[in-house]
This record gives C-alpha cells, sequence and structure tokens, in this order.
C-alpha cells in the first residue's frame, strides 16, 4: 500500500518497525508518569529536564521502561531507523513522552532542543521555528 502526500509517495512503514506496546505495561508507564511533577511545555526544551523526567519515569517502572524502551532501541538502530508504537497511553504533561524520547535516544547524537520524535502534528517551538522529524 502506498500513500500520497505532496505529490510524493510514501511507502508503508514495514512491520519490522512497529511495536505493540501490551496494555499493562502501558497502563503501568502511564501510572509512573502521572507520578512525576508537572512542567510547562517550555520546561522540556532543556536537556537537563529531558534527562531528570527520563530517569524517574524508568526509576518508577523499571521492568516496563525496559520492555518498551529496548525494542524503540532495537528498531532506531536498523534501518528504516524508525519505531512505529502503538498501545501508549500518555499522560496530559507529555511527561511519558518526553521520557520515552529521551530514552530511546540514550546514547545517540542529540538534536540541541530534544526534538527526535513527536506525536501528533509538529508543533512551533519557543523560537518559532517547526519541528523536525528524526
Amino acid at each position: 500500500m502506498q500513500h500520497c502526500w505532496r505529490n510524493q509517495t510514501m511507502q508503508q512503514l514495514p512491520e519490522s518497525a512497529r511495536i505493540q506496546v501490551p496494555p499493562d505495561l502501558a497502563a503501568d508507564l502511564l501510572r509512573a508518569a502521572e507520578g512525576l511533577p508537572r512542567y510547562e511545555n517550555q520546561d522540556f526544551y532543556s536537556f537537563t529536564r529531558q534527562a531528570e523526567v527520563h530517569a524517574a519515569g524508568r526509576d518508577r517502572a523499571p521492568g516496563s521502561w525496559s520492555e518498551v524502551v529496548g525494542p524503540i532501541r532495537e528498531r532506531l538502530a536498523r534501518r528504516p531507523r524508525c519505531a512505529l508504537v502503538s498501545g501508549l497511553r500518555f499522560d496530559q504533561g507529555n511527561r511519558l513522552f518526553v521520557a520515552l524520547n529521551r530514552g530511546a535516544r540514550e546514547g545517540q547524537a542529540q538534536d540541541p532542543q530534544g526534538r527526535g520524535a513527536h506525536r501528533g502534528p509538529l508543533a512551533e517551538d519557543a523560537s518559532g521555528n517547526r519541528g523536525t522529524h528524526a
């Protein structure tokens, strides 16, 4: 199956890039994230804040964390260097998203603003720049 977007043909993501998170793991990660302090979205531009949220999320749900982040890292390490993760439930404050994004990219070259993955439409950052896909 092919999708057409702005006169460009895109190939469907291969099954090998897909990850389905079981409901019990998703619930465990969501609980861990909801136990963290709430931050403004602008706070997440800080690499230090991202690292703090990542470490706290990992420490609050170590088993579930490794079962989700490990497969994401594996898929990012091989072509097509992407992962489509289904089944996660995200908190209102984006803490789980930030923690998983940072964890999945740990040890890789970092974008200065910590971008690399996103959920939903790309948004402009504080300086008015559009986000980019990793």
